[in-house]
């Protein structure tokens, strides 16, 4: 059984390198931003956007959309459940790329709806 247990984790490596590099710029784009974010709640409801996903960068989901839209353009926008609105994401083509996912979503699968398109009217901070 052991000598089965690398080759299986090998090509396990190649097929997430090869998903990850055959994926859209944009999704790859998602992915670099999700491993240099660090989510923390926003008091004041103030927007930043850095201007770099490649390096560390902070805030709350707003901060998180704006600043990937500034690296692969689409719409930010302020979603609801339950009549709540407590979240924003980006949205793309068709799909929306959310600071608390783990991968981009069909806009149809995605279980928040859609309430107003946010502009952007705070910091840009380059990091």
């Amino acid at each position: 059984m052991k000598k089965y247990l690398l080759p299986v984790i090998a090509v396990l490596a190649v097929l997430a390198v090869t998903t990850y590099y055959l994926s859209p710029s944009y999704d790859r784009a998602y992915y670099e931003a999700l491993s240099n974010f660090t989510y923390i709640d926003d008091v004041a409801d103030e927007h930043k956007a850095f201007t770099r996903i490649d390096s560390e960068f902070q805030g709350d989901c707003e901060d998180f959309a704006f600043t990937l839209q500034l690296q692969i353009g689409g719409e930010v926008w302020a979603f609801t459940h339950n009549d709540n609105v407590n979240h924003a994401a980006l949205v793309l083509n068709g799909v929306v790329y959310d600071s608390l996912r783990k991968h981009p979503i069909p806009v149809n699968a995605y279980q928040k709806h859609p309430l107003y398109k946010m502009t952007f009217n705070g910091e840009l901070i380059a990091n």
